[in-house]
């Protein structure tokens, strides 16, 4: 988190001080980290009742990889780089037990992807990670692109992913296919995958006969007097074309003025 977020400040002149501040952070807790030999998997005493607060030693060394991709980046130091290189495919890295890349522990694959993106990667890591993305398209169907009749609202998954707090995966179905254009992952044609990642934004907002998707946080007053035509980027409170009788896949009327591709 600390590395990840001093890379990000990096980028802004007026926040280098903590970006500096962030990445002495990162440091010290790898530091920290890897200085204890036996990890500590039940230390919760669950005296506060919100959840097992504990990690396995499992989930705490792939977070050790996100770190050091993040570390690496923003130190050039080989000792992250070497990190990376020895366990970026290790059986505990989501990306290599579980199919569709990141529908869970996003933040792995993610990290893996991006470390594609530095100038300072190893060559042959990077080659592997795009080729072990690019299976994972070519293997998981019905995680990447868009094939309309495998569902009737559009947003196909597995039962199994019907569970308590599901719409997190399901954010990330789009956002795996998202990946697929953003680090140009051997696709001859994008328009499969950002339908996909469209429709995953449909099933949660709702989509109008104007393919304008339907979004919290807008309300009516910033709607009013703007019209509705078929390609347009605006909505209507008044009219009954407007987004009072068609914006609102419950009839709420709730509504926002960016069609759904934009949105991404």
């Amino acid at each position: 988190m600390f590395a990840h977020a001093s890379y990000v400040y990096g980028n802004f002149p007026v926040l280098s001080s903590e970006a500096a501040d962030l990445r002495t952070r990162a440091v010290n807790a790898w530091n920290n980290y890897q200085g204890i030999a036996t990890k500590q998997t039940d230390c919760d005493s669950q005296e506060v009742q919100a959840g097992d607060a504990d990690r396995t030693a499992n989930e705490q060394n792939a977070a050790a990889v996100v770190a050091a991709v993040y570390l690496y980046a923003i130190t050039g130091s080989a000792t992250y780089n070497d990190y990376v290189k020895a366990h970026y495919r290790d059986s505990y890295m989501r990306p290599y037990f579980d199919s569709s890349w990141s529908r869970y522990d996003p933040e792995q694959g993610e990290a893996l992807l991006f470390y594609t993106t530095l100038a300072i990667a190893d060559a042959t890591v990077k080659n592997n990670i795009r080729a072990d993305k690019l299976r994972d398209v070519n293997v998981t169907k019905q995680t990447y692109g868009f094939t309309p009749n495998d569902d009737l609202y559009r947003d196909f998954w597995d039962d199994a992913q019907y569970h308590w707090g599901s719409n997190a995966p399901r954010a990330n179905y789009g956002n795996t296919n998202m990946d697929v254009i953003f680090y140009s992952i051997g696709a001859a044609s994008t328009t499969t995958y950002r339908n996909r990642a469209v429709e995953v934004l449909h099933y949660f907002h709702g989509v109008n006969p104007f393919g304008m998707g339907v979004c919290t946080g807008f309300d009516l007053e910033r709607c009013q007097d703007l019209d509705v035509r078929p390609g347009s980027r605006v909505c209507s409170g008044r009219t009954e074309r407007g987004c009072g009788k068609l914006g609102s896949a419950n009839g709420s009327g709730s509504t926002h003025g960016s069609t759904a591709s934009e949105v991404l």
